[in-house]
């Protein structure tokens, strides 16, 4: 859990799935650590990741 704390602290907040330390999926949201800055494909894209 702590892990997938520290990965979103770096990103600036977001989104992440974290299994044994690794990160298997993440969406970066920069902006209050709710909005994307990114365009919408890239965003929806990373999101259906999840």
């Amino acid at each position: 859990m702590l892990f997938a704390i520290n990965t979103i602290k770096e990103m600036g907040g977001g989104l992440v799935i974290v299994e044994n330390k690794k990160v298997i999926a993440s969406l970066a949201l920069p902006i209050a650590g709710l909005l994307s800055d990114g365009p919408a494909e890239k965003v929806y894209s990373k999101l259906i990741k999840l």
